[in-house]
């Protein structure tokens, strides 16, 4: 065949072929008059993994924007850190060389009947390194007379271990404000089937609520010092710190304080209902000696979390 002879892509041959890809999703076979489906052009896998993380990001946006809910501030005042160094050790060089932490809490309005000047006691020697960790405490001084604090923080023990040896006062190691936020926390409700058809959707999850989480923090802003040295780093005192505070039931059965079966008044004991831990609702809890506490270091962040209350300390 001469090259004038061969098909070309405008020669009838080329162009009925042309026609029968472009047909209909589905054509009819010859001669039985069957309709034979024609599957569609599969979606890029590429494309279709990309999209994922996008739809992702959208759903975590929503949850970084959770509603703050009611912020509470009920007690604010002066918060003084010492810590108190092991026996016969001068200056601390690492938390090995303390025996434990002491954080004194003086509310703006002290009065005899409450709220007083409250010692509480660390004995990890240290405050939570991670978000979620919490640390124990104790309340080991309470009197409206600071005097009766500056006499516990400076006293010099001795003892007979060894020898005649001394354990020495307490230190400065922070100085600043704290305030007592009681937060009503709307909860969200993130259902698997409601996420899995917003993704499908290409939506954003809207998370609903469901109830509040009712809980109260222990937040703290320093004044002193202006930069954290090795001491605040050992520590792991920031210079912005929000714990959420939780009391123990004296009656519990696993609690340290021979005597703290007998520790509050029944207008508080009955708080608890049975619980072995509550909020810490009421700051009288701390106005009693042997008072013991969890303090869990909470993610949420004074300005962005906790409101008006929390602006307002960070001011």
């Amino acid at each position: 065949m001469s090259s004038k002879e061969q098909p070309t892509r405008t020669s009838p041959r080329f162009k009925k072929a042309d026609e029968e890809s472009k047909s209909p999703a589905s054509t009819e076979e010859k001669g039985k008059g069957k309709r034979v489906p024609t599957r569609k052009a599969p979606t890029s896998v590429t494309q279709s993994k990309s999209e994922e993380p996008a739809k992702k990001a959208r759903v975590q946006k929503v949850d970084d924007h959770a509603p703050v809910g009611k912020v509470e501030c009920i007690e604010r005042g002066r918060i003084i850190f010492f810590y108190r160094p092991k026996v016969d050790v001068e200056s601390a060089a690492s938390s090995a060389d303390v025996q434990k932490l002491l954080v004194l809490l003086c509310p703006s309005h002290v009065t005899a009947s409450g709220p007083l000047n409250r010692l509480l006691a660390i004995p990890k020697k240290s405050f939570p390194a991670a978000k979620g960790q919490p640390v124990w405490a104790f309340v080991d001084e309470a009197s409206a007379d600071i005097k009766d604090i500056d006499h516990e923080l400076a006293r010099h023990y001795r003892t007979a271990v060894r020898g005649k040896r001394t354990l020495q006062g307490a230190r400065l190691c922070g100085e600043g404000i704290y305030g007592l936020m009681v937060h009503d926390k709307p909860r969200l409700s993130h259902s698997k089937a409601a996420i899995a058809e917003g993704l499908k959707k290409g939506k954003a999850h809207q998370p609903t609520t469901g109830g509040t989480n009712h809980h109260t923090h222990l937040a703290y802003v320093l004044e002193l010092p202006h930069e954290a040295g090795d001491v605040q780093k050992a520590f792991h005192m920031e210079h912005e710190g929000n714990y959420i505070i939780t009391i123990k039931n004296p009656a519990s059965s696993t609690s340290i304080a021979s005597h703290s079966t007998n520790l509050l008044p029944p207008h508080l004991a009955e708080r608890f209902h049975g619980r072995k831990w509550m909020p810490l609702d009421t700051p009288e809890f701390l106005d009693h000696k042997g008072t013991e506490m969890l303090l869990i270091a909470s993610s949420e962040e004074l300005s962005k979390d906790m409101g008006s209350p929390g602006q307002e300390l960070e001011e």
